[in-house]
């Protein structure tokens, strides 16, 4: 049985990685960040997701809810730039590979980001802020 697949905030591009997952026989579970703004824009895509999930800002119903729909949860990934944060937070939450929580503002910002490069020996551009 293949894991199921958690995608954050499936918009845009995002719902072509859905769709993906879904051509290659995952079960989709969907967590949107505005269920009221991108629930027309994605209807059709959300159709073919297990189960949508609403994020009011509590992660730790999300995580229960989420639980709830699969014991198996193997990937957990971002659909847009605005799920970036959260699907890192739920990805460490289930243990699927992910990005080390504590250099999340190394992916977000990019003085930070050079700085994380420098301090791991690579060189990098000078910044001057």
């Amino acid at each position: 049985m293949k894991p199921t697949v958690v995608v954050v905030d499936p918009v845009s591009t995002g719902k072509c990685v859905v769709l993906e997952f879904v051509n290659r026989g995952f079960n989709v579970l969907a967590v949107l960040l505005e269920l009221k703004s991108n629930l027309k824009i994605c209807q059709d895509m959300l159709e073919a997701c297990q189960q949508v999930f609403s994020y009011s800002g509590d992660t730790q119903k999300l995580v229960q809810e989420i639980e709830a729909a699969s014991d198996n949860i193997g990937v957990v990934t971002a659909g847009c730039e605005n799920g970036v944060e959260l699907a890192n937070e739920l990805a460490h939450h289930f243990g699927t590979l992910s990005n080390p929580p504590e250099m999340r503002l190394a992916r977000r910002n990019k003085y930070n980001m050079g700085e994380a490069v420098r301090a791991a020996g690579v060189r990098a551009v000078e910044q001057s802020f």
